[in-house]
């Protein structure tokens, strides 16, 4: 079936054009503190939003998937960004050294790589062949390897919400208060994705979590610049003692 412009499909597409605008603002205060890691960060999720919102305006299988297996793949980078904005964030940017780096992200990449293979092994999801109408989501029973990502993506975002908490009670009231929101800012995709995993998604067979990622990162971008973190960030968990 070709493909159309359906009302989930449009509200997809909405989402998108705030993502770019969040990465427009990121990448205008690039040279700034964490400016780098926000427009990136946006610029993947919204990336895989726009894939998953083509997705939804096809009604046969062989079309979603080809959809489905992109979205997914380039999500699989959004919590090693995570974790290196947090890192920036928190003042600890020496933690992620470039073997580090290479090294976290060889699972994203073998994920990658596996979702859009999967055809070949069927080790992330299987797919039912059969016609869906458009607007409505393929499903998917989702494999060992989708569910292996799936816990070291959710421990990204603990790491990551205890490193921000860690800030927050070491810090100033003003430093509390921005870091707990901070490290609430991606508790609703958070949340909705395992509403979807468990079948209780208000959206039946649909993966809220692209269409709810724009108001955290709206509602982290108002706070970053509110207080100017960008540039006034947190010092380091620990200070360096003074020469003797």
């Amino acid at each position: 079936m070709p493909w159309e412009l359906t009302p989930i499909s449009a509200v997809g597409f909405a989402t998108v054009a705030v993502y770019a605008v969040l990465v427009a603002v990121a990448w205008a205060h690039r040279d700034a503190r964490c400016g780098h890691e926000v427009a990136l960060l946006h610029a993947v999720v919204g990336c895989s939003a726009l894939a998953y919102s083509v997705q939804l305006g096809f009604g046969s299988v062989p079309g979603q998937t080809f959809w489905w297996r992109l979205s997914f793949a380039l999500s699989t980078a959004v919590p090693l960004l995570w974790l290196a904005f947090v890192a920036r964030y928190v003042g600890r940017s020496r933690w992620v050294t470039r073997r580090r780096a290479g090294l976290l992200a060889v699972e994203p990449l073998v994920v990658g790589v596996a979702a859009l293979t999967n055809p070949l092994h069927g080790l992330a999801w299987r797919i039912p062949s059969v016609t869906v109408p458009p607007g409505s989501a393929i499903e998917v029973t989702f494999g060992p390897l989708y569910y292996t990502h799936l816990t070291l993506t959710y421990t990204a975002v603990v790491v990551g919400v205890t490193l921000l908490l860690l800030v927050g009670v070491r810090r100033s009231l003003v430093y509390w208060k921005q870091a707990a929101f901070l490290a609430v800012a991606p508790i609703p995709p958070f949340v909705s994705n395992v509403a979807f995993l468990f079948g209780s998604s208000p959206v039946p067979n649909v993966h809220l979590p692209p269409f709810l990622s724009p108001f955290t990162g709206l509602a982290l971008a108002h706070r970053l610049h509110r207080r100017h973190p960008l540039e006034r960030n947190p010092s380091p968990l620990r200070q360096p003692h003074p020469a003797t």
